[in-house]
């Protein structure tokens, strides 16, 4: 049963694989992506282009606000990004499968946020502030962060 309702989900294009990641949409992520016509693969493609398409765009403002990362009224918010778990693959799509790695990934794409509540982007949008931690987003050598 799981074979076929995965192979049901990969052909209606729900869910995208990339390398060892599926790119599988959330509920919220399904509700957003639905009136605009989006579905995995076009979702990933965004990502991975950091696209500035207006589609794009709202697809992220509605997401983040589903994710309680910016409120009703557009404001950023910070401190919920800083506590979300998963924050490499919402903000990136970056998928790490080691244990350490996503410990690392996690510790990095924090501290890129909180560069970004310091120096926030004007206007400070779902959009631009996504786009301000995953520019930031600095990662350590895997040997450097091996050491601690």
């Amino acid at each position: 049963m799981k074979l076929f309702l995965s192979t049901c989900a990969f052909m209606l294009g729900v869910v995208k694989i990339d390398g060892r990641c599926a790119n599988i949409l959330s509920d919220e992520e399904q509700a957003c992506a639905k009136p605009l016509k989006l579905d995995a693969t076009s979702v990933l493609e965004f990502y991975q282009s950091r696209s500035d398409s207006t589609i794009f765009s709202e697809y992220i403002n509605c997401v983040w606000v589903k994710w309680n990362f910016i409120n009703e009224n557009g404001e950023i918010l910070f401190k919920n990004i800083m506590t979300a778990n998963g924050l490499p693959w919402k903000i990136s799509r970056i998928c790490e499968d080691v244990g350490q790695l996503i410990e690392k990934a996690e510790k990095e794409f924090k501290n890129s946020v909180k560069y970004c509540a310091k120096n926030p982007p004007v206007p400070a949008t779902a959009i631009s502030v996504m786009r301000c931690i995953d520019k930031n987003y600095k990662p350590t050598p895997v040997e450097d962060s091996l050491k601690n």
